[in-house]
This record gives C-alpha cells, sequence and structure tokens, in this order.
C-alpha cells in the first residue's frame, strides 16, 4: 500500500511505507504534515527491531523538509 495515494475530497493522502514493530505499519503524508501511528516507538516489537525503527525515521521520514508537523498517533 506504501506509495498509494489516497483521494478524500480535496485533499490528497500519500501512503509512506514506516515498518517498526509491524512490517506492515505505514504513515500518512497530508500536505505539510505527517501522521506516524507507532512509527516513532523506541523498541522493536513483535517483528520490528531498531535497525528498521533507525531505517524507518531516517529514510522516509526525516527526508521531509524540517517545516514538516509530525503527529506521533499511537
Amino acid at each position: 500500500m506504501a506509495g498509494v495515494i489516497l483521494r478524500v475530497g480535496a485533499f490528497a493522502i500519500q501512503v509512506l511505507a514506516t515498518p517498526v514493530h509491524t512490517n506492515e505499519r505505514v504513515s500518512y503524508l497530508l500536505g505539510d504534515r505527517v501522521f506516524t501511528g507507532g512509527a516513532l516507538l523506541s523498541r522493536g516489537w513483535q517483528d520490528g527491531n531498531t535497525g528498521t525503527l533507525y531505517d524507518s525515521s531516517t529514510r522516509v521520514l526525516f527526508a521531509h523538509p524540517n517545516a514538516t508537523l509530525v503527529h506521533p498517533t499511537h
């Protein structure tokens, strides 16, 4: 589902793959805001690990401009 654009009225929401404590975890980018779910948790759970957390954070979430507002929704 990562890479999919969800359209809700005038809004375009981009699905981002951010596996952390499960491999299926995603975050949602809406304009200048990203909703991260559990992607910012500090420990690996279930089938995830801290290396995956680091990769998801640095390669996906931190790739957005510094002005991006982060909403950890977990």
